[in-house]
């Protein structure tokens, strides 16, 4: 059976969201790689299940949370490729909710909660650079979550640029 890589994200209420979609489309232009949407991943479940099995206990799961804040800590650059350049947030209670209701079904999947928001994905990107960066880039101090879009795309890893090519949305829950 054909099973996806599948991962759980929290997106930005419409403003911050079209903000910081400026600043991830400018940083890939200049820098010449691809740009995706601003998301902070909740949930990574790799690739042993299947879709129609997770998409209900993430609807359910999501069902009695409001739109909520996460407090920024800074911003940060890695080496990692998916933490080339990124704002790192605070651990809020109602994100802690969120993730405990689901690691309880998917507990056999372990991803570690670290609230971050990718502002470019950049192999071999210079660390001068990435500072210069971090100087310039504004960010929501308080960042304002509404739903969550659930992705899928072939394969299990995120190593190159053009692997954000291939992630594709297969549903979106609004946080009521």
């Amino acid at each position: 059976m054909y099973t996806q890589d599948i991962s759980i994200w929290l997106i930005p209420e419409s403003k911050q969201r079209m903000d910081l979609q400026k600043t991830i489309d400018d940083l890939a232009r200049r820098y010449g790689t691809f740009s995706f949407v601003p998301h902070i991943t909740l949930y990574h479940l790799g690739t042993s299940l299947p879709l129609h099995e997770v998409l209900p206990v993430i609807k359910q799961c999501s069902e009695d949370i409001r739109p909520f804040h996460l407090d920024l800590e800074g911003l940060f650059h890695s080496d990692q490729f998916t933490k080339t350049l990124y704002a790192r947030y605070h651990i809020s209670n109602p994100l802690q909710e969120l993730y405990d209701g689901l690691i309880k079904p998917f507990s056999i999947h372990p991803y570690e909660l670290a609230p971050h928001l990718s502002l470019i994905y950049k192999n071999g990107m210079d660390d001068d650079l990435k500072k210069r960066e971090e100087k310039k880039i504004k960010v929501p101090l308080q960042l304002r979550l509404d739903r969550i879009m659930v992705i899928t795309k072939k394969g299990d890893t995120i190593a190159k640029e053009k692997d954000v090519l291939e992630w594709k949305v297969v549903r979106e829950f609004s946080l009521i």
